[in-house]
C-alpha cells in the first residue's frame, strides 16, 4: 500500500509532499497539481485555497464518478485535515485547478503555488513540472477514453 511507504507528520506542522503538476500544451488551456498535505498539529486544519501567477483561476476540485462519467466539481469548502492526519490530491481524485494557464509550463519547468487555509496561514511552494506518466503511477489507462467531462468553473 503507498499509504504504508508516507512519512508520518512532522509534529507541530503542516508540511507538503511531493508537489507536482502536468505540462500544459497552449495557453489558455487548464491544469492542475497534485501534492499530499500533512497535518502535524494537534488542531484540524482546512485548505480553502491556492493561487499562482500562472494561471487566471485556481481552484480547489474534486474528480467524482457520477454514473458512467467522470465529472470535475469545484470544491470551494476545500478540505479539512484531521491532527496527524493528510490529504492526498492525486490525478482522479483531489486537486488544485489552473484554469486559464497565462504561459503554459513544460517539463522540467517549476511555479509558485500558494496554498491558504481557513486559519489565516499560507504554504508557499514550488510545484515542478513532470511527465504524465511519472504522476499517474497505477492509475495509467484507468480512465477511459473521452471519459472526463469537465464541471462548470464555479463563479468567483
Amino acid at each position: 500500500r503507498s499509504s504504508d511507504l508516507m512519512p508520518t507528520a512532522v509534529p507541530g506542522q503542516v508540511t507538503v509532499l511531493n508537489p507536482m503538476s502536468r505540462a500544459v500544451p497552449t495557453a489558455g488551456g487548464n491544469g492542475a497539481a497534485f501534492m499530499t498535505i500533512q497535518n502535524g498539529t494537534d488542531a484540524a486544519v482546512q485548505l480553502v485555497a491556492a493561487d499562482t501567477d500562472v494561471a487566471d483561476v485556481v481552484e480547489l476540485h474534486e474528480t467524482v464518478q457520477e454514473g458512467d462519467v467522470m465529472r470535475m466539481i469545484p470544491r470551494p469548502e476545500g478540505w479539512e485535515i484531521e491532527p496527524g492526519g493528510m490529504l492526498e490530491l492525486k490525478p482522479g481524485g483531489k486537486h488544485v485547478m489552473l484554469i486559464g494557464v497565462l504561459q503554459p509550463p513544460a517539463v522540467g519547468d517549476t511555479f509558485l503555488l500558494t496554498l491558504r487555509f481557513a486559519d489565516g496561514t499560507s504554504i508557499e511552494l514550488s510545484v515542478p513540472v513532470v511527465e504524465m506518466g511519472a504522476m499517474m503511477g497505477g492509475m495509467q489507462g484507468s480512465m477511459p477514453e473521452g471519459g472526463m467531462a469537465e464541471g462548470t468553473p464555479a463563479a468567483p
